[in-house]
């Protein structure tokens, strides 16, 4: 049974709560079993006129002294409520009014937000407040200040609803997919190299191996260079590197293999040996005029010669 103290105004319970009526033939003692008839109960909203009751009110069969009023919900809109109860006949029983004070909330009502509140201000949260203490606002104020400094005030300006609609709960799941596919088991180890134990370790690699020639080199790659490497020339390039490097001669790349090198050298030093080399020599600038005069010498028959 729901609580009706007080009279909660615009109440979906409406109310209820009973009377007893003075006998009009002896007024020391209460009417037992009153005549209650339509037009003996008025209800007054406020400063309205009255009118009866959407319910009239009843004899209690278990106390027939006691008479049971009942307001609906609409009958309670207000802020003061006065019953008129008034013997249309008027010989039974006395008049009777009642002015009723409605409120906000019952008191089950109020006992029920004072345990929410009790249950919310825990003693630890209670020990917060004592940090808006006038001894703590002021160190407490210079902090904020101090933390949240200009630059970092105009960060929040970048919070847009715009932004902030990507954490929504329907953004968030396609989200964390999408990072998870681009944030791979291999690619979040490479973040390991960022630690503090490698970054020394990485930029000493990364010095010995990129040594002041090589950095040099760096200064080869031009634009016009690289322009080489655009869709444009691309086929192109590939075209004259086929028509250059034709079947015949990738066939002679394979005489470069390792398991060629070492016979083919074996074979050239049998076949050039010290004597041949030194046939080489007879080949050189400063011998090939006079052999050729030699054979030539040699060659020629010899000169007639007279006498005169």
């Amino acid at each position: 049974m729901p609580s009706y103290i007080p009279c909660k105004k615009n109440d979906p319970n409406g109310y209820v709560f009973y009377v007893s009526l003075i006998s009009q033939a002896n007024p020391l003692i209460m009417q037992a079993n009153p005549t209650l008839a339509a037009g003996d109960a008025k209800l007054a909203i406020d400063d309205a006129a009255p009118n009866n009751l959407g319910t009239l009110p009843a004899v209690d069969a278990d106390f027939t002294k006691r008479v049971k009023v009942v307001f609906s919900q609409a009958e309670t809109n207000g802020d003061n409520l006065t019953i008129i109860l008034s013997d249309a006949a008027g010989a039974e029983w006395c008049d009777l009014t009642l002015n009723i004070q409605t409120g906000a909330q019952t008191l089950d009502e109020i006992d029920t937000l004072i345990d929410t509140l009790i249950s919310r201000l825990t003693a630890a949260r209670a020990g917060y407040l004592d940090e808006l203490a006038a001894a703590n606002l002021p160190a407490d104020i210079d902090t904020l200040l101090l933390r949240l400094s200009a630059a970092r005030a105009l960060l929040l300006d970048e919070i847009t609803a715009a932004r902030m609609s990507e954490l929504d709960a329907a953004n968030i799941p396609a989200d964390i997919d999408t990072l998870l596919a681009r944030l791979t088991l291999v690619r979040a180890g490479y973040l390991d190299e960022l630690a503090a134990a490698n970054i020394p370790l990485d930029i000493d690699t990364l010095l010995l191996r990129l040594s002041a020639a090589r950095a040099l080199l760096l200064d080869e790659i031009t634009p016009a260079r690289m322009s080489e490497l655009d869709p444009v020339n691309i086929p192109f390039d590939i075209d004259t590197l086929l028509a250059r490097l034709t079947a015949a001669r990738a066939a002679f790349l394979d005489e470069l293999g390792p398991l060629n090198m070492p016979a083919d050298i074996d074979t050239l030093l049998a076949r050039l040996t010290a004597a041949r080399a030194a046939y080489l020599d007879e080949l050189g600038p400063l011998n090939i005029p006079a052999d050729i005069d030699a054979l030539v010498a040699g060659l020629l028959p010899p000169r007639a010669t007279f006498t005169l």
